[in-house]
């Protein structure tokens, strides 16, 4: 009686796990691809330089990192 019971049991669970593990294959294949940042022009990089450059003067800074 417990054994019959104990397989039934071990059916129902491999069952289900082979189900979750299928459902985990499907939703990788459907994770998208994350799209990379475009590339920032030179003249952006200029302005964050000079923004930089600007605050060390003001602040008297040598590092952003000696900010409170």
């Amino acid at each position: 009686m417990y054994q019959k019971a104990l397989l039934n049991l071990l059916n129902q669970s491999t069952r289900s796990s082979s189900r979750a593990s299928q459902s985990q294959v499907s939703k990788s294949k459907s994770k998208k691809k994350k799209k990379l940042p475009k590339p920032r022009t030179p003249s952006h990089n200029e302005f964050k330089k000079s923004v930089q450059e600007l605050g060390q003067e003001l602040l008297g800074l040598e590092d952003y990192k000696d900010l409170p």
